[in-house]
């Protein structure tokens, strides 16, 4: 509307010096042989000039408002044109990103496969849904009773221990995590000179706990935990975690303690998984 104004104002001040125009020259051609008139035009010509210059300096003021209004609203389309290439490139910069990292995790897979060819017989799963609770935790996985899976087949990582599958739909399986704490598992725990038997159990906030360590035992943060081999389930030398914490159990002898474990698997970013199907051959426990 404001642009519609300055228009028509612009328009009405040329019409008005056009008019002028035309009286001054027409003054100015029949002025030769009329003083009356001659003097009558130089009076008017002396009134109206500094009139056309007022008019002339509006119109270009006003061209000039209207060059920077369009000047303006160029750069604001060019810098929306700008942000939104950049929202692209951002986007287009996450997916490759993503991208890169899946492929690094799938050459991570492929390796460890093939490096443990000859002692497990491996599937590849990967992770489609997670139920974690304080008192259950299990990840749901897109393999199942048609890829040949079975209930307490184990689940691993290149990292280490997973879980194992506690339920079997034709499609999926449902894989009880080391964590959840129905998910004991028999371990050892590597010294300089000696090996800590016990049992893994989950600890809540994501940690393992073993219980009723003979205190004398030379246990220490740092010590690695691997699976003992003593079960039906899992076979020996699976890395779980590595020991943060020991302490005193609250009992009345005093002759016992624990251990807090942190699991080698970061469960909260798993996306990729093998099932062992088969153990080929036994690995030696160290």
């Amino acid at each position: 509307m404001k642009n519609l104004s300055r228009a028509h104002w612009s328009k009405a001040v040329v019409i008005i010096v056009l008019i002028v125009g035309g009286l001054l020259a027409m003054m100015r051609y029949t002025a030769v042989d009329r003083p009356g008139v001659a003097a009558l035009s130089n009076f008017v010509r002396g009134a109206f000039t500094p009139l056309q210059g007022g008019v002339s300096a509006v119109i270009r003021g006003v061209n000039n408002l209207t060059g920077i209004f369009i000047s303006k609203e160029k750069l604001k389309q060019q810098n929306d044109a700008l942000i939104a290439e950049n929202n692209q490139l951002r986007l287009e910069n996450n997916r490759l990103r993503e991208e890169q990292q899946e492929l690094k995790r799938l050459r991570d897979l492929l390796g460890f496969k093939e490096s443990n060819a000859a002692q497990y017989e491996l599937l590849a799963a990967r992770v489609i849904a997670r139920s974690p609770s304080n008192w259950y935790s299990t990840l749901t996985i897109n393999r199942g009773a048609r890829d040949g899976l079975t209930k307490n087949m184990v689940v691993i990582t290149g990292a280490g221990l997973v879980g194992r599958i506690n339920a079997v739909s034709q499609n999926t399986a449902e894989v009880l995590l080391i964590t959840d704490g129905e998910g004991a598992v028999g371990a050892v725990v590597l010294m300089q000179d000696t090996r800590t038997p016990g049992i893994v159990e989950g600890a809540g906030d994501g940690l393992l706990q073993i219980k009723h360590i003979a205190y004398d035992e030379p246990l220490e943060v740092g010590h690695t935990v691997i699976t003992s081999g003593l079960s039906e389930i899992f076979p020996g030398g699976l890395p779980i975690g590595t020991v943060v914490e020991v302490g005193r159990e609250a009992e009345p002898s005093g002759l016992l303690k624990y251990a807090l474990v942190r699991p080698n698997v970061n469960f909260n970013h798993l996306e990729e998984v093998f099932v062992l199907k088969r153990e080929l051959r036994s690995r030696a426990v160290p």
